[in-house]
């Protein structure tokens, strides 16, 4: 009666999901989320803010949720946003570069990052690359600034399409001009297989988190602005050429500072010669960092110096070397800039402020983690997932005391496999590091796959699907032969995630150039054997708690597997802000090796 119980529940689930499956693809049943209603995103001040926004246009894909939002009392301009945040600006122009609107010319004027283009003489701006350009202002910038071909990067297809269905409105900025070429690709990946050098790399506002959100860490962080990615666009840069970010305040400057000093730090330049390299930009909202490939000279940085005043930027939150006069500008960056400090003690300072702006990596890319320590929603799970455990192990122990003749039917003190505690730890090693495999992979891959989506998607399937063969194929193992396979099997997952560790970088360099499709199946061939021998342990495990009559203890090892899984998520994003991706893939490698030490000592 309880098999037919469950066979029923499983049809008519299976009968409710499909009827709403078939309703949604034919447009009866398609449910609205409530967009706009979370305070804490852009869209709500859009919305509900003096402006009175209005959604004119909603995209949807596995990329997230696209708007586009109207102003009926400005009409100048309309926002795109991406998930409720990450707004990004589309203006109404004519088209004429020569005579724009009068939003767009005011740019020139109101929109810092247009201030290093002021100063570019011919030959500076033959190139530019501009990574991530939303609706369009940074391609305005550029044009207005006299570049005259431009390569223009963005990872979203929906907002493509928008500008360009928008054409009517923007002035066929995406589509009008010869000397624009839109991508839609991961900007980095993209650069990476470039042989082509630019006259400028510029990149405005990079939220770099897939999620949109500065909250969340795991399966969120790609690598746009990290020690490596600096190293990237300065050998991507000419002789003269120059990175430009446009970001979101002080701290944000200051880490762009931070990684931009490590990597010239790398090439041999101590602190005082690697200021020479960069200026900076003070703005409340807005400020440029703008780094050049080669020392700006003297008669560079005066004018800049000046127009900075001009145009009612912040001197003290601004830096621009060759300026001796002490209060002019940032005192602190002043001093590095002539070598009366080294940037440590800056870190120190800042530190102090209860800020970190240290150096971040592609092994470690968490740009936006200004905070100092585990950021508090990381350390609250993992703190829940401990207690969850020891609830748990302390129910389950609370109820089992209550058939003391159970206990004594099964036990056996000679027998280590009966041994509850081992097994704890087994299932408890499991969740942990497949989460940790799972999560390490998808980030690893952004950059060979170039598309964080298609990154995680793809990752996935191979995951889950080569742990579904493992499984499905562990039904055919002989139960003498049971222990073997697990210690085997979790001992070759150890080793492949330690062969991985150190390979991958040298993979993706070398198959990089390749087409998608081929980077695709590239990678769907190094994570299925891994995820094949990853499928054994967990279905064997329970076949032999079942084999050695302690079965007993399944639902305690489901449970105790369950929440190690979250505690493995949070652990893989503490392990990696401290101290990288590398160093999860090291301890999940840990995890399956404990696996196979345990059933080799309970054999």
């Amino acid at each position: 009666m309880r098999i037919n119980c469950v066979k029923i529940l499983s049809i008519v689930s299976l009968l409710i999901s499909s009827t709403l499956f078939c309703l949604n693809l034919s447009g009866l049943y398609r449910p609205k989320p409530a967009i706009g209603k979370n305070p804490e995103k852009e869209i709500h001040h859009a919305l509900y803010g003096p402006q009175q926004g209005k959604i004119i246009e909603t995209r949807w894909s596995a990329f997230g949720q696209t708007d586009l939002v109207r102003y009926d009392n400005s009409p100048e301009y309309m926002d795109i946003y991406v998930d409720g945040t990450a707004g990004t600006p589309m203006f109404k122009f004519n088209g004429d570069l020569s005579n724009p609107d009068s939003v767009v010319n005011r740019l020139k004027i109101e929109f810092p990052g247009y201030f290093p283009f002021m100063f570019l003489k011919d030959g500076e701006k033959d190139s530019a690359l501009i990574i991530g350009p939303g609706g369009g202002r940074d391609i305005l910038l550029a044009a207005m600034g006299g570049v005259k071909k431009i390569t223009a990067v963005e990872v979203n297809k929906d907002l493509v399409e928008m500008v360009r269905d928008y054409s009517w409105y923007n002035g066929h900025i995406y589509n009008g001009f010869g000397n624009v070429n839109i991508i839609v690709d991961e900007g980095r990946n993209f650069l990476r297989r470039q042989k082509e050098n630019f006259d400028i790399i510029m990149l405005s506002l990079p939220v770099t988190n897939t999620s949109r959100s500065r909250e969340g860490y795991a399966l969120t962080e790609n690598y746009l602005l990290t020690t490596d990615s600096i190293n990237d666009y300065l050998n991507h840069l000419t002789e003269n050429g120059r990175l430009v970010i446009v970001g979101h305040g002080d701290l944000s400057m200051l880490r762009l500072l931070s990684i931009s000093l490590a990597t010239l730090g790398k090439r041999g330049l101590d602190s005082t010669r690697a200021m020479k390299h960069m200026y900076l930009v003070g703005s409340r909202l807005y400020p440029v960092f703008v780094l050049k490939k080669t020392p700006f000279l003297q008669e560079e940085i005066f004018p800049r110096y000046r127009a900075m005043f001009k145009f009612g930027y912040d001197p003290l939150s601004s830096y621009f070397p060759f300026i001796q006069r002490w209060g002019t500008l940032n005192p602190a960056l002043m001093s590095l800039g002539r070598g009366l400090r080294i940037f440590d003690e800056v870190l120190n300072e800042v530190e102090k402020l209860g800020h970190d702006i240290s150096p971040v990596s592609d092994n470690s890319p968490f740009f936006y983690k200004f905070e100092n320590g585990i950021p508090k929603p990381v350390s609250r799970v993992f703190v829940f997932s401990i207690v969850s455990i020891l609830v748990i192990i302390t129910v389950w122990s609370s109820l089992l005391q209550n058939n003391r003749y159970r206990i004594r039917k099964y036990s056996n003190k000679t027998d280590k496999a009966t041994n509850p505690i081992l097994h704890v730890v087994i299932f408890l090693m499991l969740g942990m590091g497949f989460m940790m495999v799972e999560i390490s992979l998808i980030q690893k891959f952004v950059l060979f796959l170039g598309r964080p989506v298609l990154s995680m998607t793809v990752l996935l399937f191979s995951i889950l699907g080569g742990a579904g063969m493992g499984s499905f194929w562990s039904k055919s193992v002989a139960t003498d032969r049971s222990v073997k396979t697990i210690t085997t099997a979790a001992f070759v997952t150890a080793i492949l995630l330690l062969l991985y560790t150190f390979a991958l970088k040298s993979i993706f360099s070398y198959f990089l150039g390749l087409d998608l499709a081929y980077r695709v199946l590239i990678t769907v061939g190094l994570v299925i054997p891994l995820g094949f021998a990853m499928g054994f342990p967990f279905p064997l495990a329970i076949r032999f708690l079942k084999e050695r009559l302690i079965d007993y203890l399944i639902p305690l090892m489901w449970g105790i597997n369950g929440i190690s899984s979250v505690m493995g998520s949070a652990l893989t994003v503490i392990i990696a802000i401290d101290f990288g991706f590398t160093q999860v893939f090291l301890t999940a490698a840990g995890c399956y090796l404990s696996v196979s030490l345990i059933f080799k000592l309970i054999h």
